[in-house]
């Protein structure tokens, strides 16, 4: 399995990931990702600046991830909490998604490795992140990668989100 930064032929398999997801998401009652957001213009952006990296399995994409290094405008305002770092680089995680036919099978584990291994190599302080309340899954998994839940950020659509933090270990 590798880790990599993706390229425009990778785009109809990120899509096809993501769409999946977002039938997941919606099957599970999360209403997570049921608007317009993420879109193909997404998907193409991150590809043509460089922020999204997939697991490659033999020529094959299984995840994808999008990761910003800079500040990320909804997290200016953090309710209910602050966030671990003040003043420092960090890198977010937008976007992680597992193509349904691997969904528990750790590869969620990888993408997270992955980004935490492309945050220190940008030099970054640490890793931001947030998902919505309903979605466990996702909420675990950074957990169980020693995020720490930070408080409460607000959406550009005004739906509220869960926000963790993970000061990374410089190696």
């Amino acid at each position: 399995m590798k880790f990599r930064v993706a390229t425009l032929d990778d785009y109809d398999r990120i899509l096809f990931i993501i769409t999946t997801a977002r039938a997941f998401l919606k099957d599970n009652a999360i209403p997570q990702w049921q608007g317009p957001y993420p879109n193909e213009d997404d998907i193409t952006q991150d590809i043509q600046c460089g922020y999204n990296y997939v697991l490659d399995d033999d020529g094959e994409v299984v995840g994808t991830v999008a990761l910003v290094l800079g500040e990320e405008p909804t997290y200016h305002v953090i309710q209910e909490g602050e966030w671990l770092t003040q003043d420092s680089p960090y890198l977010t995680i937008h976007r992680l998604a597992v193509d349904e036919r691997f969904r528990s099978k750790g590869l969620a584990h990888l993408l997270i490795k992955g980004s935490e291994e492309i945050a220190r190599r940008k030099q970054a302080v640490s890793i931001r992140v947030d998902t919505h309340y309903q979605n466990e899954a996702m909420t675990s998994l950074l957990l169980k990668h020693d995020y720490i839940y930070c408080g409460v950020v607000i959406m550009d659509d005004g739906t509220l989100r869960r926000a963790y933090e993970k000061v990374l270990e410089q190696s």
